[in-house]
């Protein structure tokens, strides 16, 4: 007679959930773009983003209007998650997460 219950499976596997959480952090990184003016701030926001992971948040820091609307712009179509906090009177913050 074939028992079918299954008993004493193990898959060795013993890490905790928040270690697993902790091997998997995501990275968070500052671009200090005060002074720069289009279009290098998206230009350096760019490069920095290909050297990033998925998951990984890119804040741009920018103080020029133009940068302050093409940043932004450039990567939602590029498809990744992206806000906007204004931090000072003329400086904001662009948080980008790259998605792909």
């Amino acid at each position: 007679m074939h028992n079918s219950n299954v008993t004493g499976f193990s898959i060795g596997f013993n890490q905790s959930n928040e270690s697993l959480m902790e091997d998997i952090k995501m990275q968070e990184i500052i671009l200090d773009c005060l002074g720069e003016a289009c279009p290098v701030p998206l230009i350096k926001a760019q490069n920095k983003l290909k050297e990033m992971n998925i998951g990984d948040i890119l804040i741009c820091q920018i103080d020029h209007s133009c940068a302050m609307k093409n940043v932004p712009e450039a990567f939602r179509k590029d498809g990744h998650n992206v806000e906007v906090e204004e931090v000072d009177d003329g400086e904001w913050e662009v948080i980008i997460e790259k998605v792909k």
